[in-house]
């Protein structure tokens, strides 16, 4: 995902909700893993089959079990063995693919999980980045065969994830990969069994020190699936702590845009809880900063948290200079290709706010911030075309 933030936002994101809720990551949640198990057993749970090895002519599957095999072991001695430059790695890895497609799905995923079994890995010398079809370049053999994995067979790939990466977590990066498997095997219908599993997996991967303190790219590019969980809010305050506690540019930006993400299918539950917590700190603002005014929740939560301003608190300045808060990241995310509003959505969201600045300036509980309301007002004016 592309991570791009200022500094003030990178200094309120720092503070971020670390006083709104306990830090419920360090134990797995075991109802969540028993909705998980019994989703596996029921048809309302059951994941989507993307092409599930059927039984064939034995020795067309042979040849192309062996071919796969062949193309895989090549593709690995190369890896392992050349001192590649960085561009012939991903070469490497695009003729692989366009080699492999001219195969039988059946017979690569055969051939996939009988490597994978071997254990064996390389470094790719290349980045761990998201992309449209799930990975765009993988940092690892073991990863790219594991996205690779969930592409041909998704019901396969998110089953051995629970048999063979969730155990052992080799890396945050293959667990990471493996989420995404594991989220995207389920049907639409049965959305609440996916976030359940998918909470309980991502607690525990957030819980993992050696990947915090090493700032892993799988573990950064994990929090795409936090608004796919059953508890959104609890998830960005435990983002927040960990944010608080490395200091890290890169966690604070990681954090940022899982906030952007979740806002907009969470904005009311999360407007709402910040505006009620007496400890929250001063993330709140440019959350604040993101609010749909026509949403009433959304619109209470902001002036609830005003009322508890004064008109020169880091929070307040933060949110006047911020709101409206328009800036999105575009790069497709681990969990899903993130949606970002179309023009004439943010210029209706406008309007609603300035019509929300003449409620707000004439209400006696808001007399603090009327000359700062009256700012936001000709700001408005300005990007609606009113001015």
């Amino acid at each position: 995902m592309v991570r791009k933030c200022s500094s003030m936002q990178w200094l309120v994101l720092a503070l971020a909700l670390s006083g709104l809720l306990v830090w419920r990551w360090i134990a797995p949640s075991q109802e969540s893993a028993k909705v998980a198990r019994e989703s596996e057993g029921s048809e309302a749970g059951k994941p989507v089959a993307q092409g599930t090895p059927t039984v064939g002519d034995q020795d067309a599957v042979s040849r192309g079990g062996e071919a796969a095999k062949a193309l895989l072991a090549e593709a690995w001695a190369n890896l392992s063995t050349s001192a590649l430059p960085a561009e012939e790695r991903a070469d490497l890895f695009n003729r692989l693919g366009q080699r492999l497609n001219a195969l039988r799905a059946e017979d690569t995923v055969m051939a996939i999980l009988a490597e994978l079994a071997s254990g064996r890995d390389a470094d790719t010398g290349l980045a761990f980045v998201a992309g449209e079809e799930g990975l765009e370049s993988a940092s690892a053999w073991r990863v790219f065969l594991l996205a690779r994995l969930g592409r041909l067979d998704l019901r396969v790939a998110a089953d051995y994830a629970r048999h063979s990466i969730f155990p052992s977590a080799n890396s945050a990066e293959e667990w990471a990969v493996s989420l995404r498997n594991v989220l995207h095997s389920y049907p639409p219908r049965a959305v609440d069994q996916s976030r359940a599993e998918v909470t309980s997996l991502l607690r525990q991967m957030l819980a993992r020190p050696e990947w915090r303190a090493a700032q892993a790219e799988g573990l950064l590019e994990a929090l795409d699936f936090v608004p796919h969980t059953l508890d959104p809010t609890a998830h960005l305050a435990g983002v927040s702590a960990w944010v608080k506690a490395s200091r890290n540019p890169a966690t604070a930006t990681a954090a940022q845009i899982a906030l952007e993400r979740t806002m907009g299918p969470h904005g009311d539950v999360i407007l709402t809880a910040l505006a009620a917590s007496p400890a929250a700190p001063s993330l709140r603002a440019p959350a604040m900063a993101r609010v749909d005014l026509w949403r009433p929740a959304q619109a209470q939560a902001v002036a609830d948290f005003l009322r508890k301003q004064t008109p020169g608190s880091e929070e307040a300045v933060v949110f006047f200079n911020a709101f409206p808060l328009h800036r999105f990241s575009v790069a497709p995310g681990l969990a899903v290709i993130p949606r970002v509003p179309e023009a004439a959505e943010m210029k209706a969201a406008d309007e609603a706010a300035l019509g929300m600045m003449a409620a707000w300036s004439a209400d006696p509980s808001l007399a603090a911030h009327r000359e700062h309301l009256a700012g936001l007002t000709e700001k408005l004016r300005e990007l609606t075309g009113r001015k």
